[in-house]
């Protein structure tokens, strides 16, 4: 039987961090759950920790990639459940996150299922909601609606939009959102908190390449701007 959800996390030097995010998902305590680590080699003890938790890492790889996105993809062409979330390795899923995404699968199908996000800021900073936007046309201008790593993206949905745009540093996700409104897909909105999200990442320190990156993908859906 198929799982119910495939979870990948991308992973570069990690290190400990890794023991957080794969904490968090043994934490949901479910058994139909896939987690398929996807590192781009390492070279401090990451892989180490991933072997650690051998109990909840159904499968990983470590090899060279082209940029997180690059190695997302590689996760989502191995996935096999039918909801796939994306986590970083400085994410965490809040308690009883799969509970509740798993209660909204059941009640109300859609392409897509987007909850909240916790946004978890450095040491001394209270954390904060993400100000998430409304899922349509609108949000082709003001970039992703809501946190991508507070979303589940039924696994048929890729083969409708497609992957990720690779040549994308740090926006591809904002892009591949932006292709499924276009495309018409659905989604179901949760008011449940699905993940706590570290502020670390790539896209947290480079606001430069982020605004450039928006920029092309505001004129990838209004050439004529």
């Amino acid at each position: 039987m198929l799982p119910l959800f495939t979870v990948i996390t991308t992973t570069y030097n990690s290190g400990t961090l890794f023991n957080c995010v794969a904490d968090s998902i043994r934490r949901q305590g479910r058994d139909d759950v896939e987690y398929i680590v996807i590192d781009g080699k390492s070279t401090d003890d990451t892989i180490s920790h991933v072997r650690a938790n051998a109990d909840i890492v159904t499968r990983y790889i470590s090899e060279p990639d082209r940029g997180i996105y690059d190695a997302i993809n590689k996760g989502i062409r191995l996935a096999s459940g039918k909801l796939v979330l994306i986590l970083g390795s400085d994410d965490a899923l809040a308690a009883g996150a799969l509970d509740a995404l798993a209660r909204a699968y059941a009640a109300q199908p859609a392409d897509l299922y987007a909850g909240r996000t916790l946004m978890m800021g450095a040491e001394g900073r209270e954390p904060q909601l993400r100000a998430d936007d409304a899922y349509g046309i609108g949000s082709l201008v003001n970039g992703i609606p809501f946190g991508h790593n507070a979303l589940a993206v039924m696994r048929s949905a890729y083969d409708r939009v497609g992957l990720y745009d690779a040549s994308y540093r740090l926006c591809a996700d904002a892009n591949w959102v932006h292709r499924a409104i276009r495309a018409g897909l659905t989604c179901h909105r949760l008011d449940d908190v699905l993940v706590e999200y570290g502020e670390s990442g790539a896209s947290s320190v480079d606001p430069e390449r982020i605004l450039a990156e928006s920029a092309r993908v505001i004129r990838s859906n209004f050439p004529f701007l």
